[in-house]
């Protein structure tokens, strides 16, 4: 088979074109140390590609997600740690100690209205939002979870309210029953996955071990309904009936037996009241230092094993990369002398 001139410029061209692409891939290479372009260019690094970005991707929401927890959590952690502050105050050692049968009417007057302070600083604390959400809402989105009505001349009758719901009673204001209960909405449960791997119950609900809870409501702190005693277990209502104890015996030279036993059974509730309030800070703040920061941890270490696992995979050394740059312009340069030669001899026989 005779090979003309025309043939060996056609395979010539072919060839050359070739080792420039190959040296335009090196090139690029070199440049952005990519081990392939294309899913076509190698499967299975593709593959193991697409995997490290999708969890890495994941990791990214879970630590935003966590981020955002943790600001919300210690926050609500600082403003528990000063009702706190507020209720030793207040508590059986301090204000409510004062409380005795040889305390005078402007003395008990003076009280009672250091009670109600502390009551009013304890509900403009719990009624905090943090951005443009209240911290003690639970599962709510509406207004300021806690809503105070006093009454006009006697504070024991005051009225607080969580949610619509007065915390003592369970009722609506006009007397009618909710259709959440008080227990229903201190357990209220509002779950954000952070990287635990969240599953679901067979009746749908989230596994609780899954994901993190992140509400907290209000009254699970302060308390709600009544003891077996028919006393208050909210903190600021058992500030507002001996409040409204001292205020009711103004015109008296002192307690009777019975104002002072009627006193000491709520400052025992308050203790039991300020006790379960102490528990509640201390389990928000193990979940913020167990479960939020060490995850955050977790995902983080994570993310650096995943940046070294896709460099390994979706990368080559640049050592590599630009030493096989400079394989492919050999190549390339070489094909070129090579080809000029040849097409040099091929014209001149063409001329002859």
């Amino acid at each position: 088979m005779r090979i003309t001139p025309q043939m060996m410029l056609s395979h010539y061209k072919s060839d050359v074109s070739d080792a420039y692409a190959s040296l335009t891939k090196a090139m690029q290479h070199a440049y952005d140390y990519r081990a392939f372009d294309r899913p076509s260019d190698d499967p299975l690094a593709a593959s193991q590609t697409f995997d490290i970005h999708w969890q890495m991707s994941l990791n990214s929401d879970y630590s935003a997600n966590i981020t955002n927890l943790q600001g919300v959590s210690n926050t609500a952690d600082k403003i528990l740690m000063n009702v706190e502050a507020v209720l030793t105050q207040a508590d059986s050692t301090t204000a409510l100690k004062a409380v005795n049968g040889d305390m005078n009417a402007q003395n008990r007057s003076d009280l009672a209205t250091q009670l109600l302070s502390y009551r009013d600083s304890i509900i403009s604390q719990m009624n905090t939002k943090y951005a443009d959400n209240y911290l003690f809402s639970g599962a709510g989105t509406g207004g300021a979870p806690f809503q105070l009505v006093k009454d006009p001349t006697d504070p024991s009758k005051d009225k607080l309210y969580y949610r619509g719901v007065d915390v003592d009673t369970g009722k609506m204001k006009d007397g009618s029953t909710p259709t959440v209960s008080l227990d229903n909405l201190s357990n209220e449960k509002v779950y954000v996955d952070i990287g635990l791997g969240m599953t679901l119950n067979a009746d749908g609900s989230v596994q609780d071990q899954s994901a993190y809870n992140k509400s907290m409501p209000g009254i699970s702190y302060l308390g709600s309904g009544m003891d077996a005693n028919g006393l208050p277990k909210n903190i600021c209502s058992l500030l507002s009936k001996v409040a409204g104890v001292l205020q009711g015996s103004s015109n008296e030279t002192s307690l009777s037996t019975s104002e002072l036993n009627q006193i000491q059974q709520y400052t025992d509730a308050f203790s039991t009241a300020h006790d379960q309030l102490v528990s509640g800070q201390q389990q928000l703040g193990n979940q913020i230092k167990n479960v939020l920061n060490s995850t955050g941890d977790y995902i983080t270490s994570m993310n650096s094993s995943l940046a070294e696992k896709d460099n390994s995979v979706e990368y080559v050394d640049y050592t590599d990369a630009i030493e096989d740059y400079y394989s492919q312009l050999y190549c390339y340069n070489a094909s070129l002398k090579v080809g000029s030669q040849i097409l040099q001899q091929s014209l001149m026989d063409y001329i002859k």
